[in-house]
């Protein structure tokens, strides 16, 4: 994402966003240091932090007294209380469910065990653990933003495919996101792990501060998850980073159990050099 605003009225919104990512990656700031970081106005920044604060989005701290005249600064953090969302990893072993609020704190933690996990009874145990966390945290669920699963692709144009040893079988069909929708009542978004992996480095990891990168995720299979200009590339069908599933030898398939990871420039000066195989 953008760490730079635009003084464009119409750009609100935009500039909002700007200012919570120049906090979540720089900790607690001030108006003055946002305005620099940002490239915004200190009149914008001031209006926005207003904005912010008043819909709790902003907590303000004890001001700064650095010596100089005028009134001391009063730095901004994000407000962790003022917005929640639940994060779903299910694959072929095990089922983990945590609770996060706006700071990406993790508030509560439910793991599962679990042998080839059958649609119906899955989703039937992630409702009942959900319902559970909903009672037991201590949090304003009306400030839940949402559900995020990941699951192991191949992902199909129409849902998950069931081609190849790393997906899900039986997942084919099952509306997966409609029917925790229903259930719970908030958003869902359902992605492939690799790209949540991408994702989770790029707000908490070394990451933080790269706008393009790719993260290489070793998980149930081999994927990758691409991130281009602060935006997540997911291609076709939510696909791309698949190389567990590329076909690298002549008359071979693309769920053999090989996959290929190309350097674009090898130790050896030779770009799309195969560097890296895995059996």
């Amino acid at each position: 994402m953008r760490t730079s605003g635009t003084n464009l009225e119409h750009a609100k919104a935009h500039n909002r966003r700007v200012i919570i990512e120049a906090i979540r990656l720089n900790g607690e700031l001030t108006r003055a240091e946002l305005a620099r970081l940002t490239a915004l106005t200190p009149q914008t920044v001031s209006n926005i932090v207003g904005d912010l604060r008043q819909v709790g989005i902003l907590s303000a701290h004890r001001p700064r007294r650095d010596g100089a005249r005028g009134q001391p600064a009063i730095p901004v953090t994000l407000n962790p209380d003022s917005a929640y969302s639940i994060g779903i990893h299910l694959d072929h072993q095990n089922l983990l469910i945590i609770l996060v609020d706006f700071s990406g704190a993790v508030r509560a933690r439910l793991f599962t065990l679990m042998q080839k996990p059958q649609p119906g009874a899955t989703i039937a145990i992630i409702t009942q653990q959900l319902l559970d966390m909903k009672q037991q945290a201590a949090i304003d669920c009306r400030k839940m933003l949402g559900i995020g699963i990941m699951m192991p692709g191949l992902f199909g144009v129409e849902g998950l495919s069931s081609e190849g040893p790393t997906t899900l079988h039986g997942w084919e069909h099952v509306d997966v996101v409609g029917r925790l929708s229903a259930a719970t009542g908030w958003p869902v978004t359902l992605e492939n792990d690799a790209t949540v992996a991408a994702i989770g480095e790029r707000f908490h990891g070394v990451a933080k501060r790269l706008d393009s990168f790719v993260y290489l995720y070793l998980g149930t299979g081999l994927g990758a998850g691409i991130f281009t200009d602060g935006q997540v590339y997911g291609g076709h069908a939510q696909n791309a980073g698949e190389v567990g599933h590329m076909v690298v030898r002549p008359g071979g398939n693309a769920t053999a159990a090989i996959a290929v990871v190309w350097s674009v420039i090898c130790h050896c000066r030779r770009p799309g050099k195969p560097v890296v195989w895995i059996r």
